[in-house]
């Protein structure tokens, strides 16, 4: 890396003014799981945004498939 001595140089200062002198051993630190970090309410939001988003593009895509198998198969719609 370009930059890994002052990296290392400013992680030891951010230790140091945090009192923390110890290395980093390489554990993983706590990670909250998806259930920690939602509120009530937030997964059926998640879920309606993800309808509104995809389900127009998968709409379009469907309706321009027809209508390139119609021009293909020579299919008279109107």
């Amino acid at each position: 890396m370009m930059y890994e001595k002052r990296l290392d140089r400013a992680r030891k200062l951010q230790r140091e003014q945090r009192g923390l002198e110890e290395e980093y051993n390489g554990e993983k630190l706590y990670e909250p799981s998806l259930e920690d970090e939602l509120e009530e309410g937030d997964m059926p939001a998640l879920v309606i945004s993800a309808i509104l988003t995809f389900l127009p593009i998968a709409i379009v895509a469907l309706v321009g498939m027809i209508l390139l198998a119609c021009l293909f198969f020579r299919i008279n719609l109107f």
